[in-house]
């Protein structure tokens, strides 16, 4: 499970909000006659505090399944990856077969990171600005740099006027805009 220390992300049990459903790739038949269907789900897992999760389902000799993520943390994107299974015979004298996913290499989750554009907006009048939005784009090669603070709308603030020729030689007032966070 990817972390980033910066936003404290992937530190805090989100590990144990990931779940894992067997699914049958392709008709299983029972000893008692009952079919489970292709694609059908067998069972449901959740992670351990230590990114662990086991089946306990008796599947039929030489069942034919697979595992797919079927929830994650809110900050991660879900994998719809399937990773195939196949249940083989071990011997009459082995009573619980050790079946690894993925070849026991840990299914990775990724943070989901985005990026805010925003659009200053200004009425008729230049003297006020409707909305400010700052902009934050963050590639997965940079640093991480801590989130920036809400940002609040512009207020007009009067200051003193100032007089500023026109274009046509007339004079015309104009206020400062403050920014208040």
């Amino acid at each position: 499970m990817e972390q980033d220390e910066n936003y404290d992300i992937g530190m805090n049990g989100e590990i144990t909000s990931v779940q894992f459903g067997l699914y049958a790739s392709e008709d299983i038949t029972a000893a008692d006659g009952k079919v489970i269907p292709k694609d059908g789900l067998i069972e449901t897992v959740t992670c351990d505090e230590n990114g662990k999760a086991v089946f306990a389902t008796d599947l039929p000799v030489g069942a034919k399944v697979y595992v797919k993520e079927i929830a994650t943390d809110s900050h991660y994107i879900l994998d719809h990856s399937t990773y195939p299974v196949t249940f083989e015979y071990a011997g009459q004298d082995t009573a619980v077969v050790k079946i690894s996913v993925n070849n026991d290499e840990a299914i990775t989750n990724e943070i989901i990171r985005g990026s805010i554009i925003g659009k200053k907006l200004r009425t008729a009048s230049p003297s006020a600005v409707r909305s400010s939005v700052s902009s934050v784009r963050t590639k997965p090669s940079s640093p991480r740099k801590p989130p920036l603070p809400p940002v609040s709308p512009m207020r007009s603030v009067s200051s003193p006027s100032r007089m500023y020729p026109s274009a046509d030689g007339s004079s015309a007032r104009s206020r400062q805009l403050l920014h208040s966070c």
